[in-house]
């Protein structure tokens, strides 16, 4: 029986996937290298579905593949075999233990299962994790939990650019935003900027399939409902010549969005102070890069608006 050497190359941040090493030790002259190990693993938090045969790895063989394990605990048996190919253990679960933990925990607060989006806070000096909820402007969203955990465990809080797995009924491009139910998400803001007062509207991210969200939430404090009547223009419209190409300049607007669940809608008059609409950007978009005609004595003015809302920008000109 070879001796299996495990090692792990990976530093303990939860958003790369790991390099696994599995190497047996090699033969000595007078031996050949017929003895192999069995790898298998699982996600802690699924021992329920078994192990999975990952590979066979000769004694002597250097074997290694990226597991996106997506902050999740993962565990590894290894089983050796003997030179005629029996087990000399039956049951994987008897075998060499391995464990990669991504680390990265914090205390939770209450119940919690993976996906659910979390909101972090300090609670006696003690940074706890619970869900986040849109109905609350203290509890906006701040990242994912990467695995169940009872209230008083410890959860891995994943952040942005990590996918959230295994969901359901998701429309593939279609935007997310947190829920008025906890922890959850909704295709379709679940507050309006004005009306619902103290209510939060706050994108999550963008469905990447049926069962897996892009999880990117907007940073930064997200729109609260006032109740006021007053509408929530855009505002502090600037405009800056980023570069010209040819006869072409690209001028770069800027501004500040101040609620709506709408697109930006740019609108520009040429000349005649007429304005059109040139573009749309997403609601949570602030900038903008329009290409025009830099023909000396031309005059152009831009204003935005947000679908969902009244009244536009004040509005910026550029004169060339």
């Amino acid at each position: 029986m070879q001796q299996i050497i495990f090692e792990r190359l990976i530093a303990p941040i939860s958003d790369i996937p790991p390099s696994m090493i599995f190497e047996g030790v090699p033969p000595s002259a007078d031996e050949t290298p017929t003895g192999s190990v069995l790898i298998y693993w699982r996600f802690e938090d699924e021992a329920d579905k078994g192990l999975q045969f990952l590979q066979e790895v000769v004694a002597g063989e250097e074997f290694s593949f990226p597991l996106d394990h997506k902050g999740r605990v993962v565990e590894f048996f290894t089983v050796s075999k003997t030179k005629t190919g029996a087990l000399s253990v039956p049951n994987p679960l008897q075998g060499e233990y391995h464990r990669f933990d991504p680390g990265a925990k914090i205390l939770a607060s209450e119940d919690l299962l993976y996906g659910e989006l979390l909101n972090h806070f300090v609670d006696s000096g003690v940074t706890k994790a619970r869900k986040a909820d849109a109905t609350d402007a203290t509890k906006p969203c701040q990242s994912f939990a990467g695995n169940d955990a009872l209230t008083g465990e410890y959860v891995r809080p994943l952040k942005a650019d990590s996918d959230i797995i295994g969901l359901a009924g998701k429309t593939p491009g279609v935007a997310q935003y947190l829920s008025t139910t906890p922890g959850q998400m909704t295709e379709s803001p679940a507050a309006d900027p004005v009306a619902d007062v103290g209510k939060l509207v706050q994108k999550i991210g963008t469905a990447l399939s049926p069962t897996t969200v892009d999880f990117n939430p907007e940073t930064g404090a997200p729109v609260i409902g006032t109740g006021s009547d007053t509408p929530y223009a855009p505002s502090n419209l600037m405009i800056t010549d980023v570069g010209t190409v040819g006869i072409h300049d690209d001028l770069q607007l800027d501004w500040t969005n101040n609620g709506g669940t709408g697109d930006n809608i740019i609108e520009r008059a040429d000349g005649g102070f007429t304005f059109v609409e040139i573009d749309r950007v997403a609601f949570n978009i602030a900038t903008y890069t329009d290409t025009v005609v830099n023909t000396v004595g031309s005059i152009y003015v831009y204003r935005i608006r947000n679908a969902s809302v009244l009244g536009y920008s004040t509005s910026a000109e550029y004169d060339f």
